[in-house]
This record gives structure tokens, C-alpha cells and sequence, in this order.
């Protein structure tokens, strides 16, 4: 790892070698897998102590994209996607979007995840999804683990499509909208007799690889639940 004698401003030095450090890596500089250099080399080759060192790692740790091992150093890492899910989560709760706001979000994500689950799911995912069908059966009369279960399926399906980017933004967004229907958000027997068929439906669909037929019951099944959200929340 080849690091010339840098110069950065004192007000933010451990964030500077953090992104220094984040730059050479996303520019290949540094590949996934390898180790690098002992924090007294790197210290030395940025001309500051060991502690700015060691709270700029610190920083790469948080971001996803170094991790230490006991005894061993630190190596470079592909980030999780559960990183960027809590980071959308973040945004989400400390800008107080709305939720039309993230039914807009929603609406796209999943039509479009649903469509690339028909075109790519394995017999694996289907196998998936069918448990989560059954289950979403036999917690009929529990709302909480019923709801739970619906959002978990929509994750599989998301899954489904092999786009790591669908299932990692959706992640956050299920979280927001899994505590507005646990707060007080009532679901009748015919409704919940009638999502259990809706989702079936739409397993099959993707079993039988329609990606139109597919999008437009995800559609639907979207737009329908926007709905009721929202008349919901105006009574």
C-alpha cells in the first residue's frame, strides 16, 4: 500500500485519512482481502499519531469496509448490505419523510423487484416463498406475526429478483411501515383471507415466470395497502 506523505486539514484529520483511505480502496488501490500495513505504518506514512489512526479505521469499521481480526490486523472487506439498509433507515426517521413518501419508494421498488423475481428466481426462493404463504395461513388471527410475515415474503420476493440493491432498500422502508401497522392498524378476516390469495397469486405468477402479470398484481396489492394507510390515518 503506497502512501505518500499527505497533508490534511487539523479540523477533521481522522475523517480525512478515513476518506483517503476509502478513496484508494473504492479505486482499487487496495483489494479486497489484503491486509494493511500495521497502524504504526500507516501512522508514519500520514504523518500523524497512532490514535488519529486509529479512530480514522475506526470510521472505515462503521462504514463496512475494514474489519480487524484478533491477533491478525486488519483487513479490507466488502460492506454488508445491512450497512446502507441503516443508513437509509436513518434518513428515513431523522428527516420525517412521509408516507407517501415511502409508498412512492415502495411502489417502484417492489413492482420492479417482483417483475426481475419472475425473470430470475430460483426453485430455492419459490420454496421460500411458499413457507412464508403457509406461515402468513397459520398466523391468520395473530395481526402482528400475520404483518410481520407479509412484509417478510415481500423481502423474499425482493431477494428474488438478484438485485442486492431492491432487498437492501427495502429493508429500512418495511421496518417504517411494519410500526405503522403495528400502531393500532386493524386488518378484518376478509382482508386477511383476501392477502393470503393476492399473494399466492402472486408466488404462482412469478413460478410461471409472468413478469406482466406479476408487476401488475404487485401493483395493485401496493396501491390498495397505500390506500388503506391512508384512510386510516385520516379517520
Amino acid at each position: 500500500m503506497a502512501i505518500r506523505n499527505l497533508k490534511f486539514e487539523k479540523k477533521a484529520l481522522r475523517d480525512s485519512i478515513a476518506d483517503k483511505l476509502e478513496e484508494m480502496i473504492l479505486n482499487e488501490e487496495v483489494k479486497v482481502g489484503s491486509k494493511i500495513p500495521s497502524e504504526i505504518e500507516l501512522a508514519a506514512s500520514f504523518g500523524v499519531s497512532r490514535n488519529v489512526l486509529r479512530e480514522a479505521l475506526n470510521i472505515l469499521k462503521e462504514r463496512g469496509m475494514v474489519s480487524g481480526k484478533a491477533g491478525d490486523g486488519t483487513y479490507i472487506v466488502k460492506p454488508e448490505p445491512m450497512i446502507l439498509s441503516k443508513m437509509v433507515g436513518r434518513l428515513i426517521t431523522l428527516n420525517d419523510l412521509s408516507y407517501e413518501n415511502i409508498f412512492d419508494v415502495r411502489l417502484s421498488l417492489e413492482v420492479l423487484g417482483a417483475g426481475l423475481a419472475a425473470e430470475n428466481s430460483t426453485e430455492e426462493d419459490l420454496v421460500e416463498m411458499d413457507t412464508l404463504i403457509s406461515e402468513m395461513g397459520e398466523n391468520i388471527n395473530d395481526v402482528s406475526k400475520y404483518i410481520e410475515t407479509v412484509f417478510r415474503l415481500h423481502i423474499a420476493i425482493a431477494e428474488a429478483s438478484k438485485n442486492l440493491l431492491i432487498p437492501t432498500i427495502m429493508e429500512p422502508l418495511h421496518t417504517v411501515l411494519l410500526r405503522i401497522f403495528s400502531e393500532g392498524y386493524s386488518v378484518d378476516q376478509n382482508d386477511k383471507n383476501g392477502l393470503v390469495e393476492d399473494h399466492r397469486k402472486l408466488v404462482e405468477l412469478i413460478r410461471n415466470k409472468d413478469k406482466r402479470g406479476t408487476e401488475k398484481l404487485m401493483k395493485e396489492h401496493i396501491l390498495n395497502s397505500k390506500r388503506k394507510v391512508f384512510r386510516k390515518s385520516s379517520s
